[in-house]
């Protein structure tokens, strides 16, 4: 099996590393198709906060976007697409991209980028943008051919809020990075 794990994911985040690193384990072949669209969390919540108005923004979104499919077209054949944590925006180019290929999406939502919002009150300081997080939320969930959360409550919250149905859902625990973390006595 060959997966094309694909996106503007955090490279060094846990999840997507234990993600890649398991499929590998599986002896999958994974071919990563990623480019950094987010320099932190810092970024995140200027552009969030209102940041993504600027034509400085755009102008750096385009460009990424533009050399992940510059890096997608080298990737050759693959089984499946999975795209990484966090994929909100980068769903509907996976979906393009996918279809094309006629092989199936998968996406490994892990969190809620709009839960993430109101919990750091974004909706008091930028109502616009937090509708366009959950709109834009909302239509990735509709892309993938299946979606991976790590809990049976986060699926129900995407089944209630986003009428995502149960069979397009599998569960996944989040886990820890064994070469890290060990058992003690």
């Amino acid at each position: 099996m060959r997966i094309c794990y694909f996106g503007t994911y955090r490279a060094n985040y846990a999840r997507n590393r234990l993600m890649i690193d398991r499929l590998r384990d599986q002896n999958i072949e994974v071919t990563e198709c990623h480019e950094t669209l987010w320099s932190g969390i810092e970024d995140r919540e200027q552009v969030a906060s209102g940041g993504w108005k600027k034509p400085a923004f755009w102008w750096r979104l385009i460009s990424t976007y533009a050399l992940l499919l510059r890096q997608y077209l080298r990737v050759g054949s693959y089984d499946v697409m999975i795209v990484g944590y966090p994929g909100q925006p980068d769903m509907l180019l996976a979906r393009i991209l996918s279809w094309i290929r006629r092989k199936p999406l998968v996406w490994d939502v892990l969190m809620s980028i709009y839960l993430i919002a109101l919990e750091r009150k974004l909706d008091q300081r930028s109502p616009i943008t937090t509708r366009l997080i959950r709109k834009l939320e909302h239509f990735a969930c509709h892309l993938p051919d299946l979606l991976i959360l790590d809990t049976q409550e986060y699926a129900n919250w995407f089944q209630s809020t986003y009428h995502v149905a149960a069979e397009r859902i599998r569960l996944l625990p989040l886990g820890a990075d064994d070469r890290v973390f060990k058992p003690s006595d």
